[in-house]
């Protein structure tokens, strides 16, 4: 049985992104990220979501300071959906934040 919750359906979860070492901090993260963002609002989706480990920093900076996702707060919903794609603390994940972007329309 698939995992079920209860988050707003209208976005977008991106399940897994990495950059190989070398070429980390030359813009491949932020282009990669970019892309989901256009096929997500090519889409109709309102939202982008993606966990990132507490302990990633560059991961974290790159999502929130440079790209503006948001940490969503630990409140049950957001718990409900962590766990139900198996990264709550239960399953043995490593601890991380939930975060969103909101996807608007392109300005031309």
């Amino acid at each position: 049985q698939l995992p079920t919750h209860q988050l707003n359906t209208d976005g977008l979860y991106v399940c897994a992104l990495s950059v190989v070492e070398k070429a980390r901090r030359r813009g491949v993260g932020k282009a990669l990220m970019g892309g989901a963002e256009e096929i997500g609002r090519a889409q109709g989706s309102s939202f982008l979501l993606l966990h990132v480990e507490l302990s990633a920093l560059g991961p974290l900076a790159l999502y929130q300071d440079t790209l503006g996702y948001e940490i969503l707060p630990a409140i049950k919903e957001n718990m409900e959906f962590t766990s139900a794609i198996n990264l709550g603390p239960e399953q043995g994940a490593p601890l991380n934040y939930l975060m969103r972007k909101e996807l608007k329309e392109l300005q031309l």
